[in-house]
């Protein structure tokens, strides 16, 4: 999928660079698709808490043509019992 295509996935709360003079000027991060690749992250730290900066959301895909797709796969790896948390 190309760039201009959009439907990229937004975490709002992860910042693109620590340079940045203060935690305001910070912006959300926006990954592109590629075709043939995939974005993998995790969603919890190793001790199981949940990571809130992973909240994300789909951008919508614009100006694309009928061939283009955008596959979502979800998988959920539970190391102990599960409970849902809500982020905040």
């Amino acid at each position: 999928i190309a760039i201009e295509y959009g439907g990229g996935t937004t975490f709002r709360d992860l910042k693109t660079a620590p340079s940045f003079s203060s935690e305001d000027d910070a912006v959300g991060v926006t990954m592109q698709p590629q075709g043939g690749s995939a974005l993998l992250f995790f969603p919890a730290f190793a001790d199981g808490t949940p990571d809130d900066r992973t909240l994300h959301k789909s951008e919508i895909m614009t100006a694309c043509d009928d061939d283009t797709e955008k596959w979502i796969v979800q998988m959920w790896v539970h190391q102990h019992a599960y409970q849902a948390v809500l982020p905040p």
